[in-house]
């Protein structure tokens, strides 16, 4: 793919209290065309993406092995044990979020407790398919993408963001003199990835940091610009953007440590730009498959769909073993957000019986701000009540207590 946005290399974009003037001020000078997706792009694109991978982790935490994850399971207070086989990479992510926890520790296969795991976790192509596929369980991706559309004009597209998200950016845009410019050097690039993308990445993330190396990287950087945010001549964050047909992609993100604002200043900026463009889409970057995830709780309040990453990505696949409390704890307040039949669903299992009202309601308003299309909410019963539930939620009763967690895991 080359670089369709070279072409503006200098342009500035204006903000502003009032966001129509905004639009209005950030013309550009110049036409960039639109990437066109050439023959068999999705599957050069899958290859890439197993490339990116590779270069966004060691060796040592994409070679598969098996370990016990040990620790207490935060809604019932119970031991846990968490049987994981594949890439070291995941563990940590699969781990925080099943047991609700980062106080786990972690231990060789052979030291397997004697009355068994409680969730066997798997994550790599081998064992992704044949017989693992078969068994019933909880399946995600790694990643998934938020996207929002644009409309024809500009202020059909403001009209449709949140009376709440107007008010802060006009908030935040009327206390400095904002401008973002796009820039096409490759010195440029490399500076940002030296002095302000690794630091944060390895700050925020510590030894679960995906920091992609300077080949990689500079692979993404060939196809994409720099798009620096400013405030009278300082350096405040900046973000890689490239852009493919309709969609304008805010790729690798990072901030000065010695200024404070608010990413979604840049995410304007960026919107403005679509929008100029032509595009019809603003992909706002990858986030982790979970209601939990910052990332993906931060950018819902720009009302974006979720949308799959991309070809040849292999799943994790998260499978109770038994019924224990730590299980069944884990499972009634469960994140992970699984793709069926072209939806994105949570399911949550509720031994205690059907959730009431107040309960089912916060569930609605977690799916509503998360942008899922279903929450699930299973329980032991034979019927649920008549009563419509609120929107985004589904009840579904399981049947008999001894094989809730079964019939859980085969829900449609």
């Amino acid at each position: 793919m080359r670089n369709t946005l070279a072409v503006l290399h200098g342009a500035e974009l204006h903000g502003g209290r009032d966001l129509d003037h905004a639009y209005r001020c950030s013309e550009l000078d110049g036409d960039a065309p639109a990437a066109r997706a050439p023959y068999l792009a999705g599957v050069f694109g899958a290859v890439g993406g197993l490339v990116t991978d590779a270069g966004n982790a060691d060796l040592s935490k994409l070679r598969v092995q098996s370990r016990i994850v040990r620790g207490t399971e935060t809604v019932s207070g119970a031991a846990m044990n968490v049987l994981f086989r594949g890439r070291s990479k995941t563990l940590e992510f699969a781990a925080r979020h099943i047991l609700g926890s980062e106080d786990f520790v972690r231990c060789k296969a052979s030291a397997r407790p004697a009355g068994g795991c409680d969730v066997l976790v798997t994550d790599h192509p081998l064992l992704d398919g044949g017989a693992w596929a078969l068994r019933p369980a909880i399946r995600v991706c790694h990643w998934l993408r938020q996207r929002s559309e644009l409309r024809g004009t500009w202020p059909e597209t403001l009209e449709c963001l949140p009376a709440s998200l107007k008010k802060e950016l006009r908030r935040w845009l009327g206390k400095r003199d904002y401008r973002a410019r796009i820039v096409s050097d490759l010195p440029a690039k490399l500076e940002f990835y030296e002095r302000y993308l690794l630091p944060q990445v390895k700050q925020r993330f510590g030894a679960a940091a995906v920091v992609p190396n300077r080949r990689t990287y500079r692979g993404e950087a060939d196809v994409s610009v720099l798009f620096e945010l400013r405030a009278a001549d300082e350096f405040l964050g900046a973000s890689l953007l490239k852009r493919d047909g309709d969609t304008l992609f805010i790729g690798r993100t990072a901030f000065s440590p010695a200024q404070v604002v608010p990413s979604e200043i840049l995410d304007f900026f960026c919107l403005v730009l679509a929008q100029r463009l032509g595009c019809r889409w603003l992909d706002l970057g990858l986030t982790r498959p979970q209601l939990d995830d910052g990332v993906l709780l931060y950018k819902a309040k720009w009302r974006p769909r979720l949308v799959p990453p991309g070809a040849l990505k292999s799943a994790i696949r998260i499978r109770p073993l038994r019924a224990s409390a730590a299980t069944l704890g884990f499972l009634s307040r469960n994140g992970f957000i699984e793709r069926r039949a072209g939806r994105y669903v949570v399911r949550r299992l509720r031994m205690a019986g059907e959730p009431g009202v107040e309960a089912l309601g916060e569930i609605s308003a977690l799916a509503e701000r998360a942008g899922v299309d279903e929450m699930l909410v299973a329980f032991p019963g034979a019927t649920e009540r008549a009563a419509a539930a609120p929107k985004r939620t589904r009840l579904c009763a399981l049947g008999s207590r001894n094989d809730a967690l079964e019939a859980f895991l085969r829900l449609p």
